[in-house]
């Protein structure tokens, strides 16, 4: 089952290319060929991820297996022809040998998810003797690593990963939408999970619960394999698309959206009902959300006098998994899962800390269809711990951890190594997380003044 997400910031770098970067962290370093790098954070050793293009993609729940165990024919790069020159052939040839080996070693399924990973490798090998631009190149295993159903694993060009690093030291210049995306085959349509504030579709009039169905004529959603046709959404820095735009009610509109550095910010919002507190975790990105989340909940109950807290993760599609960790450490405490890959289990615990009564007070979680990766985590590890009751809809159900190797031209392979399971050893892959009360309210279908999730929550905590 391919239930994935490919976190694009929605970031597109220097002169378009899209910066892919995926979410989560890696609890443990593997040993790896001597040709390969693997890419350590700031924070102890755990590998941290950014997200890339501020896109999401994340294919529904009910895809199926794509078995191409002997296909008859692979598919060619789908990306817009560029005046590039072809780049070194015995290069690329290391290189796509290199992301071959590591996925064959340390892809988190040994059986590759029913894959014939070897052959498949072999048959589109054959497209490197037409000789490809780095673009041209970088779709090709773009298209190949797709074959295994796990948007988890993905390759960032080199000038990807340039404008990724840039997002992760906070750096501004890179141009982009501003956006997290989520594919809708079944609508045609990409729904606009987080619209980020003051950036440049936001600024063009797209919303958060917007989708977006066309750019500049084209279908946005999808490809063959369920996901979006992202290089639509790649531009420089004053660069324009012309965009038809779905609105909850099924309206379209047409905006025209410029093109302009990616502002990251507005990660977690708070206000108040009554004495009720309620925190939107819009996403784990940037680093120090979790800073953001705990002043958030102090300056809300500055005065000791809220009765409950609820916390909305339902536009969240993930992040790093040290800024969920941090974030959960408000609420609970101890051993609450483990990370299972092919040759480890390693657990993963929470130094639990009280912050203005944050580890009694009565808790809250939203979810829905677009919680994703250490959003949906983040929900059901507080579930398991008896510390949250969750209020909404089933999460998407990508639970998963990455490694990122760095290849031998700057590019990047984020691999998919293992697994969350908590302590119950419910398997949150595929189904998701589920909530204690379902509404039977898609959150894409709820507004600010429709929320019927939101209010189901505030009654259940006011009836407390």
């Amino acid at each position: 089952m391919r239930d994935w997400l490919v976190l694009l910031f929605l970031l597109i770098v220097g002169c378009g290319a899209p910066v892919e970067a995926q979410l989560t962290t890696v609890v443990a370093t593997v040993e790896v060929p001597a040709t390969l790098t693997s890419l350590e954070s700031d924070f102890g050793g755990v590998v941290e991820t950014l997200a890339s293009d501020l896109s999401i993609t994340l294919p529904p729940s009910t895809a199926t297996v794509h078995n191409l165990a002997t296909p008859t024919t692979i598919p060619s790069t789908a990306i817009p022809e560029d005046d590039e020159p072809a780049g070194d052939l015995a290069q690329q040839e290391l290189i796509f040998d290199e992301v071959v080996h590591l996925v064959r070693d340390f892809y988190r399924d040994e059986n590759y998810n029913g894959v014939d990973w070897v052959g498949l490798s072999a048959q589109y090998r054959t497209q490197l003797a037409a000789g490809l631009s780095e673009t041209a190149f970088y779709q090709l295993l773009t298209d190949l690593v797709r074959e295994l159903d796990d948007g988890h694993t993905f390759v960032m060009s080199p000038a990807d990963v340039v404008g990724s690093e840039a997002i992760r030291r906070g750096d501004a210049g890179n141009a982009g939408l501003g956006i997290t995306t989520l594919p809708r085959p079944e609508f045609g349509d990409a729904l606009v999970a987080w619209a980020v504030d003051d950036n440049a579709a936001w600024n063009a009039g797209i919303h958060t619960r917007d989708a977006i169905v066309r750019v500049n004529g084209e279908l946005l959603c999808c490809d063959q394999q369920g996901e979006l046709n992202d290089y639509l959404l790649r531009g420089a820095d004053g660069d324009t698309s012309e965009m038809v735009v779905r609105s909850p009610d099924g309206a379209e509109r047409t905006v025209v959206v410029t093109y302009r550095p990616i502002q990251v910010q507005n990660s977690v919002v708070s206000t108040r009902s009554d004495d009720i507190g309620i925190i939107t975790l819009n996403s784990f990105l940037p680093r120090r959300v979790h800073e953001e989340f705990t002043e958030a909940w102090q300056t809300l109950n500055a005065a000791q006098d809220l009765q409950g807290l609820i916390v909305d993760v339902r536009p969240n599609t993930g992040g790093s998994e040290r800024e969920m960790q941090q974030s959960a450490e408000l609420f609970s405490d101890g051993v609450v899962g483990h990370f299972v890959s092919r040759y480890s289990e390693l657990p993963f615990t929470l130094t639990g800390h009280d912050v203005a009564g944050s580890q009694s007070i009565p808790l809250v979680i939203l979810i829905g269809e677009a919680t994703n990766s250490n959003g949906e985590i983040f929900a059901g590890l507080l579930q398991e711990a008896g510390r949250a009751t969750l209020v909404g809809q089933p999460t998407n159900g990508n639970i998963e951890t990455i490694l990122p190797y760095e290849l031998d031209d700057g590019g990047q392979l984020w691999l998919a190594k293992d697994r969350f399971f908590p302590p119950s050893g419910t398997n949150w892959d595929g189904s998701g997380v589920q909530p204690d009360i379902f509404v039977d309210q898609a959150w894409s279908a709820s507004s600010t003044e429709n929320d019927q999730t939101l209010q189901t929550a505030l009654d259940y905590l006011k009836s407390r």
